[in-house]
């Protein structure tokens, strides 16, 4: 009988836990508020990119603009004259 028991409740039990493990629909306001983290995440992250988009464009139009300068003071030696 005792065994019988302890079979009884390990079902139960286990139906309990498939239940509460069950995925559950999320209500209007928390699908809300993860769609809101989720859109304010992605415009971070864009904003980032952005960022760093500019910072590397600034980087090489300095690059480049040094090497004008550079260059520009270069006097040619003519040989042989």
């Amino acid at each position: 009988m005792e065994n019988q028991q302890q079979k009884h409740r390990a079902a139960e039990l286990q139906r309990t836990y498939s239940v509460e493990c069950e995925p559950k629909t999320p209500t209007k306001e928390q699908y809300d508020l993860a769609r809101a983290e989720a859109m304010q995440a992605l415009e971070h992250r864009d904003k980032q990119s952005t960022e760093m988009a500019r910072a590397k464009e600034l980087e090489d139009s300095n690059s480049v603009r040094d090497a004008d300068n550079n260059t520009s003071g270069l006097k040619l030696h003519a040989y042989g004259k």
